[in-house]
C-alpha cells in the first residue's frame, strides 16, 4: 500500500535534485542554484498561496455574519450548518483552505531537506543529484561553497573550526530569523479585528513571537544549504505578500451586525435571516389583536 507514496516521495526528491544541477549547469554556483530553484518553486505555488489569502480573507469578513447564524440557530443544527455553508459558497471562504498550500509544500520541504542533507548518498540513500553532473562532482570535490559557507555543513559542525569561519553561517541563521519576524509582522497587520477573536489574536501573536527563534535553534545543526532555502522561501513569501496586498488592497474590518437582527430585502442566504425567537413574539402580538 505505501508503494505509491514512497515512488512519489522518490520522484519529488530526483526531482529537486535535477533541478539544483540543472541551475548549477547554468550557473555552476549551488547557493545561487538553491536561491533559483526556491525561487521557482515558490513561484509555481503562487496560485495556492493567492487562493489561501483570498479564501482567509473571506473568513474573517463573514466572522460577524457566521457567528449570527451560530446565535440565532443553535437549537436547528442542519438549518445552521446550512446557512453557513450557503454563507461560505458565496463569499468564496473555506475554513480549510489553508490546507492546500500546506499540503504542497510539506512533502516538498521534507524533500529539500533530504536532498540538501545527502545530495550524493553518501549517507546511504540514493543520491537525488545526478550521478556524474557538475553538481554532484562538485559536492564530492566539497567545492559546492557559497559566500564562504560549505552548503552541506552546519553551524554546530563549522563552529569547532573558528568563530572566524563560523560568520557566513550565523549571518544565515540571523538573517533567516530576521526575515520571518518581518514576513509574519507583515502578515498580521495585515489581519483585521472580528468581535471574539481577540484570544485567538492573543495566542497567534505569541505563537509568531516563538516559531522563528524556534526554527533558529533547530536550524543550528542542519546543513546551511538548508537554512539558504529557508532564508530565500522566507523572502519570496514575503514578496508575494506584498504582491497580493498590492492586486487585491489591504483587507478592511468586517462589517459590524446589529444585535437586533433585521432582514434584508433580498432574502438570500447570507442576509441576515429572522431571528427565530423574534418571530414568535410576532405571532403572540397578532393573537392578542
Amino acid at each position: 500500500m505505501l508503494d505509491p507514496w514512497w515512488t512519489l516521495w522518490d520522484l519529488i526528491k530526483e526531482g529537486l535534485g535535477w533541478s539544483l544541477a540543472t541551475a548549477f549547469a547554468f550557473i555552476p554556483n549551488f547557493g545561487i542554484a538553491i536561491i533559483l530553484v526556491t525561487f521557482v518553486i515558490n513561484t509555481l505555488l503562487f496560485p495556492l498561496t493567492l487562493k489561501q489569502t483570498r479564501s482567509s480573507r473571506a473568513m474573517m469578513q463573514i466572522q460577524p455574519e457566521l457567528q449570527r447564524i451560530r446565535r440565532d440557530y443553535r437549537d436547528q443544527r442542519e438549518e445552521m450548518q446550512r446557512r453557513m455553508t450557503e454563507l461560505q459558497r458565496k463569499h468564496g471562504a473555506s475554513p480549510l483552505g489553508c490546507l492546500g498550500p500546506l499540503l504542497v509544500q510539506s512533502p516538498i520541504l521534507f524533500a529539500i531537506f533530504r536532498v540538501l542533507n545527502d545530495p550524493t548518498g553518501l549517507q546511504g540513500d540514493l543520491s537525488p543529484v545526478p550521478p556524474g553532473s557538475a553538481l554532484w562532482e562538485a559536492i564530492r570535490a566539497e567545492e559546492a561553497t557559497f559566500v564562504g559557507m560549505d552548503l552541506g555543513v552546519s553551524p554546530s559542525q563549522i563552529i569547532s573550526t573558528g568563530i572566524g569561519a563560523a560568520i557566513p553561517y550565523l549571518a544565515t541563521m540571523i538573517a533567516m530569523i530576521a526575515i520571518q519576524y518581518v514576513q509574519q509582522w507583515y502578515t498580521q497587520r495585515d489581519q483585521v479585528s472580528t468581535p471574539g477573536a481577540e484570544r485567538q489574536k492573543r495566542q497567534m501573536q505569541m505563537f509568531t513571537r516563538i516559531m522563528p527563534l524556534f526554527l533558529g535553534f533547530i536550524s543550528w545543526n542542519f546543513p546551511a544549504g538548508l537554512l539558504l532555502y529557508w532564508t530565500t522561501s522566507n523572502l519570496v513569501r514575503l514578496g508575494q505578500q506584498i504582491t497580493i496586498n498590492w492586486m487585491d488592497g489591504r483587507p478592511e474590518p468586517p462589517p459590524a451586525i446589529d444585535k437586533e437582527d433585521k432582514p434584508d430585502s433580498g432574502g438570500t442566504p447570507s442576509s441576515s435571516p429572522p431571528h427565530p425567537r423574534s418571530a414568535k413574539r410576532s405571532r403572540r402580538r397578532k393573537r392578542r389583536k
